[in-house]
């Protein structure tokens, strides 16, 4: 069942995709309207401290002290998921199973603690 959005999904139409006015998300954290990519920075802080992909500036200047501690509790979580991944799909081509499906479990784990590290972070720090 797909969530509307009355229950926090905000769906976009392939008119509104394919129109040069750029697509806009909003900060979970103050609710301001913010370019998309600023609006997923905001909702993954990983985006930002961990690949470095994007540069937020709105996450930088309003939102300091949430980064800050993003920073710190963040590659704990992303790096040991991207590591346990990785050895898992190594585990398996290389034909051992278990070895495999111990690695699979530890990152199952890192991305479930992380996402709850992850939403405590956002609920401690939101302002609405």
């Amino acid at each position: 069942m797909r969530k509307s959005e009355d229950q926090g999904y905000k769906t976009y139409t392939d008119k509104q995709l394919s129109s040069k006015k750029p697509v806009r998300g909003e900060c979970i954290l103050c609710g301001e309207t913010l370019p998309i990519v600023d609006a997923l920075n905001t909702r993954y802080p990983c985006l930002t401290t961990c690949l470095r992909l994007f540069n937020s500036r709105h996450l930088r200047g309003c939102h300091g002290e949430y980064l800050k501690q993003s920073e710190r509790k963040a590659p704990i979580y992303f790096y040991t998921f991207t590591a346990s991944s990785l050895s898992a799909i190594v585990s398996l081509l290389a034909g051992n199973v278990f070895a495999a499906s111990l690695f699979a479990l530890a990152a199952v784990i890192c991305l479930v603690w992380g996402t709850i590290v992850r939403r405590r972070l956002i609920k401690k720090y939101a302002m609405r």
